[in-house]
This record gives C-alpha cells, structure tokens and sequence, in this order.
C-alpha cells in the first residue's frame, strides 16, 4: 500500500494525508484485495422437514471428495455433486418459531461435526444473519400449503 500511496503523491503533487477522506477510502479500496471467502466448493447441505415433527438435512459432495468405495464414484465427474449423508433428524419441540431456531441449531451442529470427520478442512458456511430472522413457523406453514393439490 506504501507504494501505492507514493504513487499516487506524485501524480497528485500532495501528501496522502491530504486527500479527502472519501479519496482515501475510495484508493485504499481499489489498493487491498480482500481475502477469498469460498476457497473451492466441495457441497452443500440440504435443510428441510420430514414432513412432520422433525428437521432433517442431506449432505451433497462433489465426487472427488467421496470416500473411497463411493457406489457413484466410477460412473460420474469429478465435479459432479451427489449424495454423501443424511444427518440426524432433529424432534422439534413445539412448533413455534424458537423451536425451529433450537432443532435447526442441533442440526448445523451435527453437519458441521460430519462435515469435518470427512475432511478436516471442509467449512461449513453460514449466512451473514441469524436465522431467528426467519419466520419458519411461517415458511412451514405456506410450505404445507403449496403441498395441497
């Protein structure tokens, strides 16, 4: 960054610390490459419900991170994704919204353990927000509705 300060105090015929707060922000941006959140995709996790009282969640992997003996493994590429694990299913205790949050925390758990034991280095990935965000009482519900023919 020293480098590019200079740079740019020469082109400018002033010192950095001159320049306008927003400039500086704006050159300070353009400067730095943030660091690479997604190294390589290796799945995904599939979160739902069995359609009654539990939450349920299926692990997809590309195949070159199956194990060994994997019966799809021969017969697909490397980067197709295909099923790894079910993890547990997760009882849900009431079916308000803090039940929901409860059952789907125990079940991230659960896939991140799983997810590890595959591969230490595997992460699993979270979204930026909590999900006490969502209303899944609602989603379950409108969910339930489209189900009906």
């Amino acid at each position: 960054m020293e480098k590019q300060k200079k740079q740019n105090e020469k082109y400018l015929k002033m010192p950095f610390d001159q320049f306008s707060e927003n400039y500086k922000r704006l050159l300070t941006m353009s400067w730095w490459w943030p660091p690479w959140k997604f190294n390589d995709i290796v799945g995904y996790l599939e979160i739902g419900t069995d359609g009654g009282t539990c939450l349920t969640a299926d692990i997809y992997l590309k195949r070159k991170y199956l194990p060994k003996g994997h019966p799809y493994k021969r017969t697909c590429k490397p980067n197709d994704i295909l099923y790894f694990r079910e993890i547990t299913k997760i009882h849900l205790r009431g079916r308000e919204n803090d039940a929901y949050l409860k059952a789907l925390d125990s079940l991230v758990t659960n896939a991140k353990k799983t997810i590890k034991r595959r591969n230490r280095t595997f992460e699993l990935w979270l979204p930026p927000f909590d999900f006490s965000c969502i209303n899944f009482v609602e989603a379950v519900r409108q969910a339930e509705a489209r189900d009906v023919p």
